[in-house]
Protein backbone atom coordinates (compact mmCIF):
# COMPACT_ATOMS: atom_id res chain seq x y z
CA UNK A 1 0.00 0.00 0.00
CA UNK A 2 2.92 2.37 0.69
CA UNK A 3 4.56 1.88 -2.71
CA UNK A 4 3.98 5.00 -4.79
CA UNK A 5 1.66 6.55 -2.18
CA UNK A 6 2.06 9.83 -0.32
CA UNK A 7 1.15 10.26 3.33
CA UNK A 8 0.64 13.02 5.85
CA UNK A 9 -0.07 12.01 9.44
CA UNK A 10 -0.09 13.60 12.88
CA UNK A 11 -1.47 12.77 16.33
CA UNK A 12 -1.17 15.23 19.22
CA UNK A 13 -2.25 15.09 22.85
CA UNK A 14 -4.54 18.03 23.52
CA UNK A 15 -3.71 17.80 27.24
CA UNK A 16 0.08 18.12 26.99
CA UNK A 17 0.70 19.22 23.41
CA UNK A 18 3.01 16.24 22.91
CA UNK A 19 3.27 14.73 19.44
CA UNK A 20 2.42 11.04 19.62
CA UNK A 21 2.86 10.21 15.95
CA UNK A 22 4.00 12.15 12.90
CA UNK A 23 4.89 11.44 9.30
CA UNK A 24 5.30 14.31 6.82
CA UNK A 25 2.70 16.27 8.84
CA UNK A 26 3.18 19.51 6.87
CA UNK A 27 2.78 17.94 3.41
CA UNK A 28 -0.45 19.17 1.77
CA UNK A 29 -2.35 16.36 0.07
CA UNK A 30 -5.82 15.91 -1.37
CA UNK A 31 -7.96 15.28 1.76
CA UNK A 32 -11.25 14.30 0.06
CA UNK A 33 -14.24 14.82 2.37
CA UNK A 34 -12.06 15.86 5.29
CA UNK A 35 -12.50 19.30 3.69
CA UNK A 36 -15.96 19.24 5.27
CA UNK A 37 -14.30 19.71 8.67
CA UNK A 38 -12.93 23.05 7.46
CA UNK A 39 -16.29 24.13 6.04
CA UNK A 40 -18.34 23.18 9.09
CA UNK A 41 -15.90 24.71 11.57
CA UNK A 42 -15.89 27.99 9.62
CA UNK A 43 -19.69 27.94 9.42
CA UNK A 44 -20.10 27.50 13.17
CA UNK A 45 -17.69 30.36 13.84
CA UNK A 46 -18.92 32.80 11.19
CA UNK A 47 -22.64 31.99 11.00
CA UNK A 48 -23.32 30.41 14.39
CA UNK A 49 -25.17 27.16 15.19
CA UNK A 50 -28.57 28.91 15.23
CA UNK A 51 -28.28 30.48 11.77
CA UNK A 52 -31.30 29.68 9.60
CA UNK A 53 -31.73 29.72 5.84
CA UNK A 54 -34.77 31.65 4.61
CA UNK A 55 -36.93 31.36 1.50
CA UNK A 56 -39.38 34.15 0.66
CA UNK A 57 -42.29 34.94 -1.61
CA UNK A 58 -42.55 38.61 -2.50
CA UNK A 59 -44.69 40.61 -4.90
CA UNK A 60 -44.21 43.78 -6.88
CA UNK A 61 -47.75 44.92 -5.98
CA UNK A 62 -49.90 44.48 -2.91
CA UNK A 63 -52.68 41.90 -3.31
CA UNK A 64 -56.11 43.41 -3.83
CA UNK A 65 -59.30 41.42 -4.13
CA UNK A 66 -57.36 38.18 -4.45
CA UNK A 67 -55.21 39.53 -7.30
CA UNK A 68 -51.57 40.51 -7.56
CA UNK A 69 -51.26 42.88 -10.50
CA UNK A 70 -47.56 42.32 -10.89
CA UNK A 71 -44.94 39.63 -10.43
CA UNK A 72 -44.41 37.08 -7.70
CA UNK A 73 -40.80 36.55 -6.67
CA UNK A 74 -39.57 33.33 -5.10
CA UNK A 75 -36.29 34.31 -3.46
CA UNK A 76 -33.94 31.83 -1.80
CA UNK A 77 -30.88 32.29 0.38
CA UNK A 78 -29.27 28.96 -0.41
CA UNK A 79 -31.36 26.58 1.71
CA UNK A 80 -30.43 23.02 0.63
CA UNK A 81 -33.25 21.46 2.68
CA UNK A 82 -36.31 22.27 0.52
CA UNK A 83 -36.88 18.52 0.30
CA UNK A 84 -37.91 15.66 2.54
CA UNK A 85 -34.59 15.84 4.42
CA UNK A 86 -36.24 17.50 7.43
CA UNK A 87 -39.85 17.28 6.26
CA UNK A 88 -42.49 14.61 5.74
CA UNK A 89 -42.59 15.14 1.97
CA UNK A 90 -40.23 16.57 -0.62
CA UNK A 91 -42.57 19.46 -1.45
CA UNK A 92 -43.66 20.30 2.11
CA UNK A 93 -41.55 23.49 2.53
CA UNK A 94 -42.73 24.90 -0.81
CA UNK A 95 -46.28 23.75 -0.09
CA UNK A 96 -46.20 25.78 3.12
CA UNK A 97 -45.32 28.91 1.13
CA UNK A 98 -48.11 28.25 -1.38
CA UNK A 99 -50.57 27.66 1.47
CA UNK A 100 -49.66 31.04 2.99
CA UNK A 101 -50.62 32.75 -0.27
CA UNK A 102 -53.86 30.79 -0.44
CA UNK A 103 -54.69 31.76 3.15
CA UNK A 104 -54.37 35.41 2.12
CA UNK A 105 -57.02 34.84 -0.54
CA UNK A 106 -54.65 35.19 -3.48
CA UNK A 107 -55.98 33.43 -6.58
CA UNK A 108 -54.53 35.33 -9.54
CA UNK A 109 -51.14 36.81 -10.49
CA UNK A 110 -51.13 38.89 -13.64
CA UNK A 111 -47.35 38.80 -14.07
CA UNK A 112 -44.61 36.21 -13.91
CA UNK A 113 -43.15 33.99 -11.25
CA UNK A 114 -39.58 35.22 -10.89
CA UNK A 115 -37.36 32.47 -9.49
CA UNK A 116 -34.44 34.38 -7.97
CA UNK A 117 -31.49 32.17 -7.05
CA UNK A 118 -28.92 34.96 -7.22
CA UNK A 119 -28.09 34.97 -3.50
CA UNK A 120 -25.57 32.28 -4.45
CA UNK A 121 -24.04 32.96 -7.83
CA UNK A 122 -21.37 31.78 -10.21
CA UNK A 123 -20.96 28.15 -11.28
CA UNK A 124 -23.19 25.71 -9.42
CA UNK A 125 -20.35 23.20 -9.26
CA UNK A 126 -16.61 23.56 -8.79
CA UNK A 127 -14.92 23.56 -12.22
CA UNK A 128 -12.41 20.99 -10.94
CA UNK A 129 -15.01 18.29 -10.25
CA UNK A 130 -14.52 15.13 -12.34
CA UNK A 131 -16.66 15.38 -15.49
CA UNK A 132 -17.71 11.75 -15.22
CA UNK A 133 -19.34 12.44 -11.83
CA UNK A 134 -21.54 15.38 -12.82
CA UNK A 135 -24.70 13.31 -13.41
CA UNK A 136 -24.46 11.58 -10.04
CA UNK A 137 -26.38 12.60 -6.92
CA UNK A 138 -23.23 13.55 -5.01
CA UNK A 139 -22.41 16.20 -7.65
CA UNK A 140 -25.68 18.14 -7.51
CA UNK A 141 -25.23 21.84 -8.40
CA UNK A 142 -25.85 24.59 -5.84
CA UNK A 143 -28.14 27.60 -6.22
CA UNK A 144 -29.81 30.22 -4.08
CA UNK A 145 -33.00 28.29 -4.89
CA UNK A 146 -32.92 24.50 -4.73
CA UNK A 147 -35.60 21.81 -4.54
CA UNK A 148 -35.36 18.07 -3.80
CA UNK A 149 -31.59 18.48 -3.40
CA UNK A 150 -31.54 19.28 -7.14
CA UNK A 151 -32.17 15.67 -8.10
CA UNK A 152 -34.67 13.75 -10.18
CA UNK A 153 -35.17 10.00 -10.18
CA UNK A 154 -35.64 8.16 -13.47
CA UNK A 155 -37.70 4.98 -13.57
CA UNK A 156 -37.21 2.82 -16.67
CA UNK A 157 -39.51 -0.13 -17.38
CA UNK A 158 -39.78 -2.33 -20.50
CA UNK A 159 -42.42 -1.61 -23.11
CA UNK A 160 -45.20 -4.13 -23.66
CA UNK A 161 -44.00 -4.79 -27.22
CA UNK A 162 -40.48 -5.95 -28.15
CA UNK A 163 -38.67 -3.40 -30.26
CA UNK A 164 -40.45 -0.46 -28.67
CA UNK A 165 -38.73 2.07 -26.46
CA UNK A 166 -38.91 1.36 -22.73
CA UNK A 167 -41.08 3.64 -20.62
CA UNK A 168 -39.09 6.33 -18.83
CA UNK A 169 -40.72 8.42 -16.12
CA UNK A 170 -39.21 11.16 -13.95
CA UNK A 171 -39.92 11.88 -10.28
CA UNK A 172 -40.61 14.66 -9.57
CA UNK A 173 -41.88 15.40 -13.07
CA UNK A 174 -41.08 19.10 -13.16
CA UNK A 175 -39.62 21.61 -15.52
CA UNK A 176 -37.54 21.13 -18.60
CA UNK A 177 -35.25 18.21 -17.82
CA UNK A 178 -35.26 16.84 -21.37
CA UNK A 179 -35.03 13.11 -21.98
CA UNK A 180 -33.92 11.49 -25.23
CA UNK A 181 -35.02 7.87 -25.16
CA UNK A 182 -32.99 5.86 -27.67
CA UNK A 183 -33.28 2.52 -25.89
CA UNK A 184 -35.26 -0.52 -27.00
CA UNK A 185 -37.10 -3.41 -25.39
CA UNK A 186 -35.83 -6.83 -26.45
CA UNK A 187 -37.71 -10.13 -26.06
CA UNK A 188 -36.81 -12.74 -23.45
CA UNK A 189 -34.69 -12.51 -20.36
CA UNK A 190 -31.22 -11.21 -19.71
CA UNK A 191 -29.37 -8.46 -17.94
CA UNK A 192 -30.14 -4.87 -18.96
CA UNK A 193 -27.68 -3.20 -21.30
CA UNK A 194 -28.77 0.32 -20.42
CA UNK A 195 -26.84 3.59 -20.08
CA UNK A 196 -28.50 6.67 -18.60
CA UNK A 197 -26.30 9.72 -18.92
CA UNK A 198 -25.75 13.18 -20.36
CA UNK A 199 -23.36 13.37 -23.28
CA UNK A 200 -23.18 17.17 -22.94
CA UNK A 201 -22.66 19.16 -19.75
CA UNK A 202 -26.07 20.87 -19.79
CA UNK A 203 -27.65 18.60 -22.39
CA UNK A 204 -30.64 16.29 -22.13
CA UNK A 205 -30.63 12.97 -20.30
CA UNK A 206 -30.04 10.20 -22.83
CA UNK A 207 -31.32 6.65 -22.32
CA UNK A 208 -29.29 4.27 -24.51
CA UNK A 209 -29.17 0.51 -24.92
CA UNK A 210 -31.79 -2.13 -24.21
CA UNK A 211 -33.81 -3.88 -21.53
CA UNK A 212 -35.45 -7.29 -21.63
CA UNK A 213 -39.23 -7.57 -21.67
CA UNK A 214 -39.13 -9.20 -18.20
CA UNK A 215 -36.88 -6.57 -16.64
CA UNK A 216 -37.97 -5.08 -13.34
CA UNK A 217 -37.94 -1.26 -13.06
CA UNK A 218 -34.51 0.35 -13.14
CA UNK A 219 -34.08 3.43 -10.95
CA UNK A 220 -31.40 6.09 -11.22
CA UNK A 221 -30.98 9.45 -9.51
CA UNK A 222 -29.69 12.27 -11.72
CA UNK A 223 -28.75 15.88 -11.12
CA UNK A 224 -30.74 18.72 -12.68
CA UNK A 225 -28.98 21.28 -14.87
CA UNK A 226 -30.87 24.42 -13.82
CA UNK A 227 -31.76 24.26 -10.10
CA UNK A 228 -33.35 27.71 -10.00
CA UNK A 229 -35.75 26.97 -12.85
CA UNK A 230 -36.42 23.52 -11.44
CA UNK A 231 -37.48 25.08 -8.12
CA UNK A 232 -39.50 27.82 -9.78
CA UNK A 233 -41.40 25.33 -11.95
CA UNK A 234 -42.09 23.17 -8.90
CA UNK A 235 -43.51 26.15 -7.00
CA UNK A 236 -45.61 27.26 -9.94
CA UNK A 237 -47.09 23.76 -10.11
CA UNK A 238 -47.98 23.87 -6.42
CA UNK A 239 -49.67 27.25 -6.90
CA UNK A 240 -51.66 25.89 -9.82
CA UNK A 241 -52.76 22.88 -7.77
CA UNK A 242 -54.23 25.34 -5.26
CA UNK A 243 -56.07 27.30 -7.91
CA UNK A 244 -53.61 30.18 -7.95
CA UNK A 245 -53.14 31.24 -11.56
CA UNK A 246 -49.85 32.82 -12.66
CA UNK A 247 -50.38 34.28 -16.12
CA UNK A 248 -46.72 34.69 -16.99
CA UNK A 249 -44.13 31.94 -17.14
CA UNK A 250 -41.20 31.29 -14.86
CA UNK A 251 -38.34 33.75 -15.24
CA UNK A 252 -34.97 32.79 -13.78
CA UNK A 253 -32.60 35.29 -12.16
CA UNK A 254 -29.07 34.02 -11.49
CA UNK A 255 -27.10 37.30 -11.51
CA UNK A 256 -27.39 39.48 -8.38
CA UNK A 257 -26.80 42.56 -10.49
CA UNK A 258 -30.17 42.11 -12.19
CA UNK A 259 -32.05 40.71 -9.22
CA UNK A 260 -35.24 42.62 -8.41
CA UNK A 261 -34.12 42.54 -4.80
CA UNK A 262 -30.69 44.03 -5.52
CA UNK A 263 -29.30 41.39 -3.18
CA UNK A 264 -26.10 43.25 -2.35
CA UNK A 265 -28.09 45.37 0.09
CA UNK A 266 -31.07 43.13 0.77
CA UNK A 267 -32.00 42.20 4.33
CA UNK A 268 -33.90 38.92 4.14
CA UNK A 269 -37.54 39.31 5.08
CA UNK A 270 -37.69 43.08 4.78
CA UNK A 271 -40.03 44.80 2.35
CA UNK A 272 -38.77 47.64 0.20
CA UNK A 273 -40.84 50.48 -1.19
CA UNK A 274 -42.01 48.36 -4.07
CA UNK A 275 -41.52 44.75 -2.92
CA UNK A 276 -43.86 43.16 -0.41
CA UNK A 277 -43.10 39.99 1.55
CA UNK A 278 -46.11 37.69 1.38
CA UNK A 279 -44.75 34.44 2.81
CA UNK A 280 -41.56 32.99 4.28
CA UNK A 281 -40.08 29.68 5.28
CA UNK A 282 -37.06 29.10 7.53
CA UNK A 283 -35.19 25.83 7.79
CA UNK A 284 -33.87 24.18 10.95
CA UNK A 285 -30.87 25.67 12.77
CA UNK A 286 -27.51 25.36 11.04
CA UNK A 287 -26.28 22.74 13.51
CA UNK A 288 -28.76 20.27 11.96
CA UNK A 289 -27.38 20.95 8.48
CA UNK A 290 -23.81 20.43 9.66
CA UNK A 291 -24.71 17.00 11.02
CA UNK A 292 -25.90 16.11 7.52
CA UNK A 293 -22.62 17.44 6.10
CA UNK A 294 -20.30 15.48 8.37
CA UNK A 295 -22.27 12.39 9.35
CA UNK A 296 -23.57 11.55 5.88
CA UNK A 297 -20.75 13.35 4.03
CA UNK A 298 -23.31 15.23 1.96
CA UNK A 299 -21.60 17.25 -0.77
CA UNK A 300 -24.65 19.31 -1.77
CA UNK A 301 -25.23 20.51 1.79
CA UNK A 302 -21.51 21.21 2.21
CA UNK A 303 -21.30 23.30 -0.96
CA UNK A 304 -24.45 25.23 -0.05
CA UNK A 305 -22.96 26.13 3.33
CA UNK A 306 -19.60 26.93 1.71
CA UNK A 307 -21.03 29.43 -0.76
CA UNK A 308 -23.34 30.88 1.91
CA UNK A 309 -20.25 31.64 4.00
CA UNK A 310 -18.91 33.73 1.13
CA UNK A 311 -22.25 35.50 0.66
CA UNK A 312 -22.86 36.33 4.32
CA UNK A 313 -19.25 37.13 5.26
CA UNK A 314 -18.07 38.91 2.12
CA UNK A 315 -21.15 39.62 -0.01
CA UNK A 316 -19.91 37.08 -2.59
CA UNK A 317 -21.98 33.91 -2.87
CA UNK A 318 -19.55 32.25 -5.26
CA UNK A 319 -16.88 29.59 -4.96
CA UNK A 320 -14.25 32.34 -4.73
CA UNK A 321 -16.24 33.95 -1.93
CA UNK A 322 -16.52 30.66 -0.04
CA UNK A 323 -12.82 29.93 -0.42
CA UNK A 324 -11.84 33.37 0.84
CA UNK A 325 -14.20 33.18 3.83
CA UNK A 326 -12.90 29.76 4.94
CA UNK A 327 -9.25 30.70 4.30
CA UNK A 328 -9.60 33.83 6.44
CA UNK A 329 -11.10 31.82 9.27
CA UNK A 330 -8.41 29.13 9.11
CA UNK A 331 -5.36 31.43 8.99
CA UNK A 332 -6.75 34.48 10.78
CA UNK A 333 -8.66 32.79 13.60
CA UNK A 334 -7.94 29.07 13.93
CA UNK A 335 -4.15 29.41 13.67
CA UNK A 336 -3.61 27.24 10.59
CA UNK A 337 -0.35 28.16 8.87
CA UNK A 338 -0.60 29.85 5.48
CA UNK A 339 0.15 27.43 2.65
CA UNK A 340 -1.11 24.39 4.57
CA UNK A 341 -4.55 24.51 2.90
CA UNK A 342 -5.58 25.15 -0.70
CA UNK A 343 -9.33 24.91 -1.24
CA UNK A 344 -11.21 24.40 -4.50
CA UNK A 345 -14.59 23.59 -2.99
CA UNK A 346 -16.34 23.05 0.33
CA UNK A 347 -16.97 19.31 0.16
CA UNK A 348 -13.67 17.76 -0.90
CA UNK A 349 -14.93 16.29 -4.16
CA UNK A 350 -12.30 18.16 -6.18
CA UNK A 351 -9.00 16.24 -6.37
CA UNK A 352 -7.29 19.64 -6.53
CA UNK A 353 -7.99 20.43 -2.86
CA UNK A 354 -4.92 20.30 -0.65
CA UNK A 355 -4.48 20.22 3.12
CA UNK A 356 -1.92 18.76 5.50
CA UNK A 357 -2.38 16.65 8.61
CA UNK A 358 -0.91 19.58 10.58
CA UNK A 359 -3.68 21.86 9.31
CA UNK A 360 -6.41 19.46 10.42
CA UNK A 361 -4.87 18.84 13.84
CA UNK A 362 -4.46 22.59 14.40
CA UNK A 363 -8.10 23.18 13.46
CA UNK A 364 -9.28 20.31 15.68
CA UNK A 365 -7.18 21.63 18.56
CA UNK A 366 -8.51 25.17 18.16
CA UNK A 367 -12.09 23.99 17.99
CA UNK A 368 -11.80 22.43 21.46
CA UNK A 369 -11.24 25.96 22.82
CA UNK A 370 -14.13 27.45 20.83
CA UNK A 371 -17.55 28.18 22.25
CA UNK A 372 -18.82 25.90 19.48
CA UNK A 373 -16.71 22.87 20.45
CA UNK A 374 -19.66 20.75 21.60
CA UNK A 375 -21.73 21.59 18.51
CA UNK A 376 -18.77 20.81 16.26
CA UNK A 377 -17.93 17.45 17.82
CA UNK A 378 -21.58 16.42 17.80
CA UNK A 379 -21.55 16.57 13.98
CA UNK A 380 -18.79 13.96 13.70
CA UNK A 381 -19.48 10.27 13.01
CA UNK A 382 -18.71 7.92 15.92
CA UNK A 383 -16.70 4.72 15.57
CA UNK A 384 -18.55 1.46 16.12
CA UNK A 385 -21.96 2.86 15.24
CA UNK A 386 -23.86 1.86 12.11
CA UNK A 387 -25.07 5.40 11.57
CA UNK A 388 -21.61 6.68 12.40
CA UNK A 389 -18.32 5.50 10.98
CA UNK A 390 -19.53 1.92 10.73
CA UNK A 391 -15.98 0.80 11.56
CA UNK A 392 -13.83 -0.24 14.53
CA UNK A 393 -16.60 -2.30 16.15
CA UNK A 394 -15.77 -3.97 19.47
CA UNK A 395 -12.53 -2.02 19.94
CA UNK A 396 -11.38 0.66 22.36
CA UNK A 397 -12.27 3.21 19.68
CA UNK A 398 -15.94 2.15 19.49
CA UNK A 399 -18.24 4.78 20.96
CA UNK A 400 -15.15 6.88 21.66
CA UNK A 401 -13.45 8.00 18.46
CA UNK A 402 -15.21 10.77 16.52
CA UNK A 403 -13.83 11.49 13.06
CA UNK A 404 -14.58 12.50 9.50
CA UNK A 405 -13.82 10.09 6.71
CA UNK A 406 -12.70 11.01 3.21
CA UNK A 407 -12.66 9.00 0.00
CA UNK A 408 -12.22 9.87 -3.65
CA UNK A 409 -10.27 8.02 -6.33
CA UNK A 410 -6.88 6.95 -4.91
CA UNK A 411 -7.41 9.13 -1.82
CA UNK A 412 -8.38 8.23 1.74
CA UNK A 413 -8.39 10.26 4.95
CA UNK A 414 -9.55 10.17 8.56
CA UNK A 415 -9.31 13.12 10.96
CA UNK A 416 -10.86 13.68 14.37
CA UNK A 417 -10.68 13.04 18.10
CA UNK A 418 -10.19 10.02 20.33
CA UNK A 419 -9.90 9.62 24.10
CA UNK A 420 -6.84 7.59 25.11
CA UNK A 421 -6.93 4.97 27.83
CA UNK A 422 -5.11 7.33 30.20
CA UNK A 423 -7.82 9.99 29.77
CA UNK A 424 -5.94 12.29 27.39
CA UNK A 425 -7.86 13.64 24.42
CA UNK A 426 -6.01 13.26 21.13
CA UNK A 427 -6.48 15.08 17.84
CA UNK A 428 -5.26 13.12 14.84
CA UNK A 429 -5.23 13.16 11.04
CA UNK A 430 -4.10 10.58 8.51
CA UNK A 431 -4.23 11.39 4.78
CA UNK A 432 -3.09 9.12 1.96
CA UNK A 433 -2.84 9.87 -1.77
CA UNK A 434 -1.93 7.63 -4.68
CA UNK A 435 -3.17 4.53 -2.88
CA UNK A 436 -3.98 1.34 -4.76
CA UNK A 437 -6.61 0.10 -2.32
CA UNK A 438 -9.04 2.29 -0.40
CA UNK A 439 -9.93 -0.69 1.81
CA UNK A 440 -6.31 -1.20 2.84
CA UNK A 441 -5.89 2.49 3.56
CA UNK A 442 -8.95 2.45 5.80
CA UNK A 443 -7.66 -0.60 7.66
CA UNK A 444 -4.51 1.37 8.43
CA UNK A 445 -6.61 4.33 9.58
CA UNK A 446 -8.52 1.99 11.88
CA UNK A 447 -5.30 0.56 13.30
CA UNK A 448 -4.10 4.07 14.11
CA UNK A 449 -7.42 5.03 15.70
CA UNK A 450 -7.56 1.89 17.86
CA UNK A 451 -3.89 2.27 18.86
CA UNK A 452 -4.52 5.84 20.00
CA UNK A 453 -7.60 4.75 21.95
CA UNK A 454 -5.48 2.10 23.70
CA UNK A 455 -2.61 4.45 24.48
CA UNK A 456 -1.87 4.47 28.20
CA UNK A 457 0.50 7.43 28.35
CA UNK A 458 3.72 5.46 27.92
CA UNK A 459 6.09 6.12 25.06
CA UNK A 460 4.22 5.80 21.72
Amino acid sequence: IARGASWSALAVSLETGDTLFAYEPDQPLAPASNVKLLTTAAALYQLGPDFRFGTYVLSTALPEGGRVDGDLILFGTGDPSLSDRFSRGRAEPLEALADELLAQGITHVSGRLVADGSFLNGPGRSPEWPVDDLDDWYSAPVSGLSFNENLVTLRTTPASSPGASPIVSVVPEIGREGIVNEATTRPGRGRPDLVITRTEFNGPIRVIGSVSSTQRPIWKRMTVTDPTRFTGEAFRGLLSARGIVVEGGVEVVADPRVSPLRTAGFTAGDSSNYLHTLASHHGPPLRDYLEVVNRTSHNFFAESVFKTLGRVSLGRGSYNGGRTAVDRFLTGTAGVQSGQVLLRDGSGLSPQNEASASAFVQLLSWMTTSEHSVAFESTLPVAGQRRGLGRMYRTAAAGNLRAKTGTIERVSALSGYVMARNGEKIAFSLISNGIRSSAQAKRLEDRLGVSLANWDGSSP
